[in-house]
């Protein structure tokens, strides 16, 4: 596997799904909490007009019950408010979410005495419903209010985020992963291919190939540690060129001295076998010359021959010197 696509498997992959991941919780968190701030403040605003009805509806004043109604829909998205008898039937009501709730769940809220809440569907649209018991200062529950908020805010909206945010996330990661892709082909790719380009070259036998030195301080010190290596390599070429050459001149010289001294032991042979007949000639002509009965000119003819014979002996002793000294 090529290192860009490891790259890719071991940090960016697990890298992207942990993003995902924590996309995911933080939207879903965002989504909680606004559901959850929703519903608070629905709650409050139910028991603060709860209240004042509760009073209201003690003082049996009409006219206070629907100014406390339509004080309700002074505070932020309240689109309903209604006012339920014990039974389940309607007191009186305004705005929209009439019929988000049966009978029976007006009478349940009625005898557990609580405040509660749900999301309920109606016409199209998405209600969040406080159910609250409407109590007199002496604890008779006279009625239920219902406080209506449309889900019209950014909870209608998280969906939505959650599809831009995924959206984001994938052209994100897919510039991510082209920088990272493009940075690795420019930066470690390249040079790494410039190099192996050298390494080849000079596999292939052109030792004075030399990798260029530049780009990251990695490469660069990657790059003069082959260069140098490639000179190392050069000098110890140069070195056994040297050492193979002076082998071959040394070949040539111990040739030489072979054959001197094979001629050497030759001429001493030679020497050897001519001096024996030059004694027997230098030893005749010697006596040839003492005798009376020849005249000045045989004499000085046999002088001349001992001369003769003399310098040939000069020359057998040179001769034999030098098969002495090469066979030394």
């Amino acid at each position: 596997m090529r290192l860009r696509n490891s790259i890719i498997l071991t940090v960016l992959v697990p890298l992207f799904l942990i993003l995902v991941v924590f996309s995911l919780v933080a939207i879903k968190s965002l989504e909680e909490n606004v559901r959850s701030k929703l519903q608070t403040e629905v709650q409050i605003i139910t028991h603060a007009i709860g209240t004042s009805l509760g009073h209201a509806m003690a003082g049996a004043t009409p006219e206070s019950m629907q100014e406390t109604l339509h004080s309700a829909f002074s505070f932020h998205r309240i689109y309903g408010a209604y006012v339920f008898a014990p039974d389940g039937e309607e007191i009186y009501g305004l705005g929209l979410g009439e019929a988000l709730f049966e009978p029976e769940d007006i009478r349940a809220v009625v005898e557990e005495g609580e405040l509660t809440g749900d999301y309920r569907q109606h016409d199209g649209w998405t209600y969040y419903s406080a159910l609250m018991p409407l109590t007199t200062p002496e604890g008779e529950v006279r009625g239920v209010l219902q406080v209506n908020r449309l889900n019209t805010g950014i909870e209608n909206y998280t969906g939505f985020i959650s599809l831009v945010a995924g959206g984001v996330f994938v052209i994100g990661a897919g510039g991510i992963v082209f920088s990272i892709w493009w940075g690795f082909r420019r930066h470690i790719e390249r040079p790494l291919n410039r190099l192996l380009e050298v390494m080849a070259r000079v596999e292939g036998g052109d030792r004075r190939q030399r990798a260029a030195v530049g780009g990251p301080q990695e490469y660069r010190r990657l790059a003069s540690a082959l260069n140098g290596m490639l000179d190392a390599m050069a000098e110890k070429d140069a070195d056994i060129e040297i050492r193979r050459l002076n082998e071959i001149a040394l070949e040539k010289r111990l040739r030489k001295s072979h054959k001197l001294a094979e001629l050497g032991v030759l001429a001493a042979g030679v020497a050897h076998e001519i001096g024996a007949p030059l004694t027997v000639i230098n030893g005749q002509a010697q006596r040839l010359a003492r005798r009376e009965v020849i005249g000045d000119d045989e004499r000085a003819r046999l002088g001349r021959i001992r001369s003769e014979v003399e310098r040939i002996v000069e020359i057998v002793r040179q001769l034999m010197e030098l098969g002495r000294r090469h066979n030394v």
